[in-house]
């Protein structure tokens, strides 16, 4: 038995392609054609919220002005041809114009969920004491091999 590689560049169109793969010994003997499927996905996750408004998770245990919102919503990994997409493999948040993505938590449904903590200073490093107001959050989804989709939902 011996080791062998082959190295194949992917099309740059999205879709299916199947390889097939034969080996052939010293005397002439091949053995029978295997074929193995391969996705070229290029389309980023979609991700969406469930909600129009931020439930208050209230003060953090420990914490004098630290507060959290919980936001929810779905991701999708759109199918490639009629396989499956790579898969979404994480899920994040930022507040607008902070650009601090943070994780959310991804379940195998597609649902994600966050207790993002809002800031408990300003830019100038005073400390916030009523949170009351309306805030902008980013979501972006990346699926398994990388694509990305950014997309702005706000939730008050």
């Amino acid at each position: 038995q011996e080791l062998w590689a082959y190295s194949w560049t992917a099309p740059s169109e999205e879709g299916t392609y199947t390889l097939l793969l034969r080996a052939t010994d010293y005397v002439g003997n091949e053995e029978i054609t295997n074929a193995v499927t391969m996705i070229v996905d290029d389309t980023a996750p979609n991700v969406g919220t469930t909600m129009t408004t931020g439930e208050y998770i209230g003060t953090r245990p420990g914490a004098v002005t630290r507060v959290a919102i919980r936001l929810t919503g779905t991701a999708v990994d759109d199918e490639v041809e009629t396989l499956p997409g790579s898969g979404v493999g994480l899920v994040e948040v930022a507040l607008m114009d902070e650009n601090e993505w943070r994780p959310a938590l991804l379940f195998a449904d597609g649902t994600w969920l966050i207790d993002f903590d809002l800031p408990d200073a300003d830019e100038d490093g005073n400390v916030i004491a009523n949170h009351s107001g309306d805030y902008q959050f980013m979501v972006r989804a990346i699926d398994q091999v990388g694509n990305q989709t950014p997309s702005n939902v706000s939730f008050s």
